[in-house]
């Protein structure tokens, strides 16, 4: 139902997961995201700052200030 309401083929995402179609390309982006420190979901990368979970959008907002911010 939900593969319809957005209009995917809901029969070839049925095949797709038993298939396991995707599993290695997921299990690759996986390795990789952990390879960078990345433990949950969300996780944001601003700068080289990490952040993960939820935060208020002014953690993100002062995060964007650091970033933007010349050289001293």
């Amino acid at each position: 139902r939900i593969a319809d309401s957005v209009d995917l083929d809901s029969e070839e995402l049925r095949s797709s997961l038993e298939q396991e179609t995707y599993s290695g390309v997921v299990m690759e982006q996986y390795q990789e995201a952990l390879s960078h420190g990345i433990r949950g979901i969300p996780t944001f990368l601003v700068g080289n700052l990490l952040f993960t979970g939820a935060h208020p959008y002014d953690v993100f907002k002062e995060a964007m200030k650091r970033v933007m911010e010349p050289a001293a």
